[in-house]
């Protein structure tokens, strides 16, 4: 049987840092730390693990896009291929001009 695990919410303002642990692909695991309130002393590090290092990257794009987007301080990205997260963030803006200007799309995001 599968343990039963409690969804927990966290607020993506308050995202610190995020540590891929590993830039090699096959590596799973990553820590998020956030800001636990007022104390930038104590902070809260989650401890992730994707399926597999493709369910990793593809957190990673949609965090990266979600922190450029809509956040005006954005955290500290370490161990983390910097290539993929820029070409990822560079077609989606490239999509979003696309749309703007009313032309029809060929690419899929």
């Amino acid at each position: 049987k599968m343990p039963f695990q409690v969804k927990t919410k966290y607020d993506l303002a308050k995202l610190r840092l995020v540590n891929g642990v590993s830039e090699e692909e096959e590596e799973t695991e990553l820590e998020l730390v956030f800001e636990k309130g007022s104390n930038l002393m104590s902070p809260l590090t989650v401890k992730w693990s994707a399926e597999s290092g493709r369910a990793k990257k593809n957190f990673l794009v949609s965090l990266w896009k979600m922190v450029n987007e809509h956040m005006t301080t954005t955290p500290q990205f370490l161990n983390i291929n910097y290539t993929m997260l820029q070409d990822s963030l560079s077609l989606s803006k490239t999509l979003k001009q696309v749309s703007l200007l009313g032309l029809p799309r060929t690419v899929r995001d």
